[in-house]
């Protein structure tokens, strides 16, 4: 196996600070749309339309934020997968805790969908 010419450690190194800052940013915006959902759980049993109102606004801006950094993670997380193999450094543990996340976030969104009927 050759060893790696300089440029290629940097562009390797750029591209895992890339592919984690766009991973964590994403795992904070499904944060936040949990933390959405809980309050609109809330609002739902207390019938709050106003707060409903606006929470279903809020929500709508966080998915396009979110589908927003997925535009960017996916061929970051191609050019990765390349590169890396064998899948090195936080990258798997950050995807990890990102796909817990989003089954959070499906099942929350699910049980207000359930509540409001």
């Amino acid at each position: 196996m050759s060893e790696l010419q300089d440029y290629e450690i940097t562009e390797r190194v750029a591209l895992l600070k890339k592919l984690r800052k766009a991973l964590l940013t994403q795992r904070d915006k499904f944060r936040r749309y949990l933390e959405v959902l809980e309050h609109q759980e809330k609002d739902i049993l207390e019938q709050d339309t106003a707060k409903l109102e606006a929470h279903a606004e809020l929500e709508q801006a966080i998915v396009r934020e979110i589908y927003s950094v997925q535009k960017v993670i996916d061929p970051l997380s191609e050019l990765y997968r390349m590169a890396y193999p064998e899948r090195r450094g936080d990258i798997p543990e950050i995807e990890a805790s990102l796909v817990n996340l989003r089954q959070r976030v499906v099942e929350r969104n699910r049980e207000n969908q359930e509540l409001l009927r």
